[in-house]
């Protein structure tokens, strides 16, 4: 008798213990459960978004951080991996309607509840053909004014059509990679660039200097040894003062210049 009570008590702690194991296990596993849940669908919410007021939330946020007219199509997708953001499959820009290409936005996942909120974090452009003339010359440095602190912007597989008076084409610059961005240590913004024109590979790198008020801009071709470093500053907002060195094989030429208009 006394054997059988040991033994019915033993059973009755290992019972107690594997009930306690399991309702710890089904408690640990419902809490996961509901995190993913809550997860899952605080990320699907864009997709209950109304479209109209997603992309004229979206158009309003690249122009007051580009300064640049978006028109974009209704044609998109969402997307949550790697991280939130909008994919349209055409946009145009400088009113140049004809001249579709594709554009990424990644969104800060802390603004998703509401479409008002919506806060962009990188901006991605893909295969667009700029047309580059007179009107809009100085598009690509009136871009590095911007404020980049908090995104970046990139133009990649896309081109440059530069043309003239008469709108003929006078060349055509393709762009391999466009990266503009702010580095918090020198202060300043930049454009790095990778390009090819008449099948010529070439790199760019502009730097707007806020604190000196300088822009200095590099121009390199190692296929010509050619190279090209210009330095403007900007502080006399009248008269812009530079100096142009030129770097050919191991030869080395420079000017100075103003601007008064």
């Amino acid at each position: 008798k006394i054997d059988h009570l040991i033994i019915s008590v033993l059973n009755k702690k290992f019972i107690k213990q594997k009930f306690k194991v399991f309702t710890s296990y089904n408690r640990v596993s419902l809490l996961l459960a509901g995190v993913v849940c809550v997860i899952i669908s605080y990320l699907s919410i864009p997709f209950f978004y109304n479209t109209n007021k997603l992309i004229n939330k979206v158009e309003n946020e690249l122009s007051n951080n580009l300064n640049i007219e978006f028109s974009l199509s209704e044609d998109f997708n969402y997307s949550f991996f790697p991280r939130p953001s909008f994919k349209f499959k055409k946009v145009s820009l400088l009113n140049q309607v004809e001249n579709f290409g594709k554009l990424k936005v990644d969104i800060s996942i802390s603004n998703l509840l509401f479409t008002k909120n919506i806060k962009i974090k990188n901006v991605t452009l893909h295969n667009i053909n700029f047309d580059i003339n007179k009107e809009n010359y100085n598009f690509f440095i009136e871009i590095l004014k911007n404020d980049f602190s908090n995104f970046k912007f990139v133009i990649k597989d896309s081109n440059i059509f530069y043309r003239n008076i008469k709108n003929d084409v006078l060349f055509i610059n393709k762009i391999n990679n466009i990266k503009y961005y702010f580095d918090t240590k020198k202060l300043s913004n930049f454009l790095v660039s990778d390009n090819e024109i008449f099948n010529i590979p070439y790199n760019i790198k502009f730097q707007n200097n806020f604190d000196e008020k300088k822009i200095i801009s590099l121009i390199n071709s190692d296929l010509l040894n050619f190279k090209i470093k210009n330095v403007l500053n900007y502080k006399d907002f009248k008269k812009k003062e530079g100096l142009v060195e030129f770097f050919y094989n191991n030869k080395k030429s420079k000017a100075e210049y103003n601007l008064t208009k």
